[in-house]
């Protein structure tokens, strides 16, 4: 997906949920779309610069939910299933390396660190968290 598709998306993603807060990565490249969304919308963009550690504290804690079989993931249409064996796919190209650290030996795990990033948000901002099923019934079925 490029810049402009990808910002378009995000302001697309605001106008369907309307969020409190809309929390962008800021390392390296990233930083131009929190620039461009606060430059040109009124979007709440707020941004946090991730790390080595930080990620690796927000992978681990997925891997708790899913060592604790507290995760599930969608799978009722082709879609689900689609973007399921995608995530898993990048799952199980984790594991611990000879430092100690939680390492993927794959070249993407973008789906991987995106539901790391929600599953934060959940503790994180619990207080704020809708139901879906009541805001929109219907929509998940």
């Amino acid at each position: 997906m490029d810049f402009r598709t990808q910002i378009m998306e995000i302001q697309r993603l605001n106008s369907k949920f309307r969020p409190e807060v809309i929390e962008l990565e800021a390392n390296h490249f990233q930083r131009v779309f929190a620039t461009e969304l606060r430059a040109n919308t009124d979007l709440p963009i707020k941004t946090f610069i991730s790390s080595k550690t930080k990620r690796e504290s927000l992978l681990m804690g997925l891997v708790l939910k899913y060592e604790r079989e507290q995760m599930k993931m969608p799978y009722a249409d082709e879609d689900s299933r689609e973007m399921t064996h995608i995530l898993e796919n990048e799952l199980i190209m984790f594991g611990m390396s000879r430092t100690g650290r939680l390492e993927s030996i794959g070249r993407h795990d973008d789906f991987v660190v995106a539901l790391a990033l929600a599953h934060w948000a959940t503790t994180e901002f619990r207080e704020r968290l809708i139901d879906l099923d009541e805001l929109m019934p219907g929509m998940i079925d």
